[in-house]
């Protein structure tokens, strides 16, 4: 099974993270074919360098 995996900063509510899942699912399927229901999306977050102490 195809896994989509997204990296992305912390903050943002579940809203877009759903819809940002979806449209990459949509494109992926378009550009490589296969069926949207077969693929997994995982989004992990993650936090700013400037929260961890990094400047």
């Amino acid at each position: 099974m195809p896994t989509d995996h997204v990296e992305m900063m912390e903050g943002r509510t579940i809203d877009p993270n759903t819809k940002l899942v979806a449209k990459v699912t949509r494109v992926r399927g378009e550009v490589l074919g296969g069926e949207a229901e077969a693929v997994d999306g995982i989004i992990t977050k993650t936090r700013s360098a400037r929260l961890i102490g990094r400047k």
